[in-house]
Order: C-alpha cells, then sequence, then structure tokens
C-alpha cells in the first residue's frame, strides 16, 4: 500500500498553514477557501462558502484529498525507505515549497548523507518567516518530533475576501476530528455466549438442529403428560 501522511502528519501541515473560515483572495488573487484550497483543487467550490464557517472537520477531509498529489510526488523521490515521520515532514516541506524533487537535501539523504541532508535542509530558509516552520519539519524528520501539538490557528475573512491576520484564534484539531469517527455501536451489557453445538464459534445452529430440539422437546412434554394421566387413572381404578 502507498504510504499516505498520518492524521497527526495532517494535523501539523495544516498547523504550519492555518486556516481561513470563509473564502479569501490569496495573494495570486485566486479565491481559496479552508486550508488553500482553491476551485482547480475541485469541491467545495470557494465560490460556494460565502456567508459560510468553516467547518473543521469538512476542511480537514478537503485538504485530506488536496494533499494527496503532494503525497505521490514525495514517493517519487526517495529512493530510501521513510519512516511514517519522515513521510510527514517531508510531504509538509513539499506542500510549502514545490521543490521535493530538486532539493539538495532530499538527494543526500537518499545517498545515505544523514548530517549532509540535515543540514541541506535549513538552506530552503526565505523568507525569514519561514523559520519557525522549516525547523520544525527538519526537526520531525530528523528527530521523529511533531512540534505543533495538534493546533492550528483558524482566521476569519471579511465579506471582501481579505484576511483579517490580528483576529486568528488557536483551535485544538485533534478535537474537532474525534467528529469524523463515529462511535462504535456498544456491545450488550450481558452478551449470550456461542452455542457449543456450533463448531465455528458464531452463535448459529442448523435449522435441522433447531427443529430437532423442538420435537424433541414437544414428545418429552406429550410423554409426561400421558404418564401423569395414567398415574391418576389406575389410583382412581384401584390399580
Amino acid at each position: 500500500m502507498a504510504q499516505t501522511m498520518s492524521r497527526r502528519g495532517l494535523m501539523e501541515l495544516i498547523g504550519h498553514e492555518g486556516i481561513v473560515a470563509s473564502p479569501y483572495y490569496d495573494s495570486a488573487n485566486v479565491l481559496t477557501w479552508g486550508v488553500g484550497h482553491t476551485a482547480h483543487a475541485g469541491e467545495p467550490l470557494p465560490s460556494a462558502k460565502w456567508g459560510k464557517s468553516a467547518d473543521l472537520v469538512e476542511v480537514f477531509s478537503t485538504f485530506r484529498r488536496d494533499v494527496a498529489p503532494y503525497e505521490a510526488q514525495v514517493r517519487l523521490a526517495f529512493t530510501r525507505p521513510l519512516t511514517q515521520e519522515q513521510f510527514d515532514a517531508a510531504v509538509s516541506f513539499h506542500f510549502n515549497t514545490g521543490a521535493i524533487a530538486r532539493a539538495t537535501w532530499v538527494k543526500k539523504f537518499n545517498a545515505g548523507d544523514i548530517a549532509g541532508a540535515r543540514k541541506s535542509f535549513m538552506d530552503w530558509r526565505k523568507p525569514a518567516a519561514i523559520i519557525p516552520r522549516r525547523t520544525k519539519e527538519r526537526d520531525l524528520f530528523f528527530t521523529g518530533k511533531y512540534g505543533n501539538g495538534g493546533m492550528a490557528t483558524l482566521y476569519p475573512a471579511d465579506t471582501q475576501g481579505r484576511v483579517l491576520w490580528g483576529q486568528g484564534k488557536a483551535v485544538d484539531l485533534a478535537d474537532a476530528l474525534a467528529r469524523m469517527t463515529p462511535p462504535a455501536t456498544p456491545m450488550p451489557a450481558n452478551p449470550l455466549p456461542p452455542r457449543t453445538d456450533d463448531p465455528a464459534g458464531k452463535g448459529a445452529t442448523s435449522n435441522v438442529r433447531g427443529w430437532l430440539g423442538i420435537i424433541i422437546l414437544a414428545l418429552s412434554a406429550i410423554g409426561a403428560a400421558v404418564t401423569a394421566g395414567w398415574g391418576w387413572i389406575t389410583n382412581a381404578l384401584g390399580f
């Protein structure tokens, strides 16, 4: 099975990117929603979200689909097996830079130069505001340490499609995503044990055995009634 990002890795990446609660125009004046989702990526269309606030479950499931092409490109870029943490970090790096196929640190890692790869990872440090993210991605790849704790920032946008960066608030993605998994159906308090005559142990018996049991019980009841009646007659006649 092809390697994909873990749920924890997706939360980490969303934590880096942030979420915008309603449609906005990005730096290229493209209408966008959620975690960088545009009409080019498919449904839901950002234009259909005007006047609505983002539902974090829908944001996550949409982002899960949007990140798939980046996962495929990361799988092609590496010739050495990656741990889950390394894969999550590499996809995060690629989602931000689009450079997984040409990055020097990837080539060094493939060649077995782990120390050189770790150092080269931080070559991708412009603009300066990206350095904290790149440091977390490096640490995740080389030490397996996730840095965002399942948290992300949710930003509002005004009716003109402008993000209100100063009004962002932290949200717990793990709490929101718990709503994606329906609770398991509870078991009965005292479940019946499987039938002992069921070789599969699944509590299912053949219809023949079921009917045979009913007939035997009926005959036993009839026999008991006949015996009781005959005893009453012999006592009455003095036998």
